[in-house]
């Protein structure tokens, strides 16, 4: 049995060879990497057949590959290759065969394809066909029918889409991403945000975006057979074709709500980062579920911003101005990740001792995904420095109105200091409102490790 991908451009980020054959003598095997220091054991019997495991590696050299069954063993190499490698076993017992694929990542390190064209000082918001597919076939699994915060479940256009897609609920593909998929986690979002260097052409998926080595972990790649068969069966091209003006409607809704230049222009006068261009990405079927990249390279810096649309703010509930402040939050607060994370990195250590312990997050909450005390500071930094940006721009009512809708969704998603945290940052930067925030880390790191005593 042979795994196989379809017909891919030169471009795309997958390779697979062919898999050895594997008689089992028992219902347990194990596989061990020692250049990774990585193993593990497996049950045929609760294996998926073409089941995934994801192993990061460094694409320099060769890893020796060992897998043990019983009293035997086998040997066999992936190869060096900067792009993501399966290495298929074929496993059969008590008449069964499933595949086994131990899935070689490499360091995800994205880069401009040789198509990209530079344009400095733009905004770039749009949405794109194969992102929108991701964020669809997500959306009506069954599980993402009940993830209330990853999806817009009320609007229109999600009507649209669970009426026209209710007839293919037993395609093979919903039933793939939805034993994958768990509402919060990192899967979808890895999912998404390839998809957007993807494109559909004749019903087949190329790669031909802007980016190169853009995929993080799993991609539609993987399953490309899958996803094209889906494409072809739900004439899905011709459904994003009809809803083109939805697209359009809340890409002009973005662009009218958005300040984006002011809030560059404000994030790099406290920052030495620089970003030549901003990408939003936008899909009206997003809820709260919102994430960022960057590509660098030696002389062109971009940030990508994947988000909700404008229509997520409620018009009759709030003002112009507050809902232009409300939406440019969710914005803000991906745009500064790509200031502050890099500012973070520096002071890695400092802040896995200051921000690191139970103080600073509730157990069993959002909060804890964000792993360790970097983590947990990138995102108190970034949402109080979303206020000290909102400082300068809103007055009197709507500043109270996002300073305590800040302070709320902060606490609710398991930041139980943010209050606190957003108060001692404005008092560190107070004498200086222009000052470069990169030099108030050793202040709040010493604040944090206070507190820790």
């Amino acid at each position: 049995m042979i795994l196989l991908f379809g017909c891919l451009t030169s471009a795309a980020q997958v390779t697979t060879i062919t898999p050895r054959s594997i008689k089992l003598r028992s219902d347990t095997f194990y596989y061990h990497i020692p250049a990774l220091q990585a193993s593990g054991h497996l049950l045929f019997s609760q294996w998926e057949s073409n089941g995934k495991v994801n192993l990061h590696f460094d694409p320099q050299h060769p890893i020796e590959i060992q897998l043990i069954f019983g009293w035997d063993s086998i040997t066999t190499t992936a190869p060096a290759t900067p792009i993501k490698t399966f290495v298929p076993f074929s496993l059969e017992f008590n008449g069964d065969t499933k595949i086994l694929n131990l899935a070689f990542v490499p360091p995800f390190k994205p880069g401009f394809s040789q198509s990209y064209r530079r344009k400095p000082n733009s905004v770039i918001i749009e949405n794109s066909m194969v992102y929108e597919l991701v964020n669809i076939v997500f959306a009506i699994t069954d599980k993402g029918k009940n993830d209330g915060m990853t999806f817009i479940r009320t609007s229109p256009y999600y009507h649209d889409v669970l009426k026209y897609f209710s007839v293919y609920s037993s395609h093979p593909l919903l039933t793939l991403v939805n034993k994958m998929y768990e509402p919060g986690s990192a899967t979808y979002r890895i999912y998404r945000e390839s998809a957007y260097n993807y494109s559909i052409v004749n019903d087949s998926i190329i790669v031909n975006g802007p980016y190169q080595q853009f995929e993080e972990g799993n991609t539609i790649l993987d399953d490309i057979d899958l996803w094209q068969d889906f494409i072809r069966k739900t004439n899905f091209v011709d459904f994003y074709r009809d809803h083109h003006n939805i697209y359009d409607a809340e890409i002009t809704l973005a662009k009218k709500h958005l300040p984006v230049k002011e809030m560059w222009t404000w994030c790099e006068s406290r920052f030495s980062e620089r970003y030549q261009t901003y990408r939003i990405i936008i899909s009206p079927l997003v809820n709260g579920f919102h994430s960022t990249q960057r590509i660098t390279s030696d002389s062109f810096n971009e940030c990508i911003m994947f988000i909700c649309g404008a229509s997520s703010v409620d018009p009759s509930k709030y003002t112009a101005v507050e809902r232009e402040a409300l939406f440019s939050g969710i914005v803000f607060t991906e745009i500064d990740h790509n200031y502050i994370n890099p500012v973070s990195e520096k002071f890695r250590d400092e802040l896995t001792r200051a921000f690191g312990n139970a103080y600073w997050i509730d157990s069993g909450s959002q909060a804890q995904g964000y792993g360790d005390g970097v983590g947990y500071f990138n995102e108190y930094m970034t949402h109080a420095v979303f206020l000290l940006y909102a400082q300068g721009r809103y007055r009197d009512q709507t500043l109270k109105l996002i300073e305590m809708e800040r302070i709320k969704l902060m606490e609710w998603r398991g930041f139980p200091r943010f209050r606190e945290f957003y108060q001692r940052l404005c008092s560190l930067q107070d004498n200086n409102a222009k000052t470069n925030l990169a030099s108030l880390y050793p202040a709040l790191i010493d604040w944090g490790n206070s507190i820790n005593k």
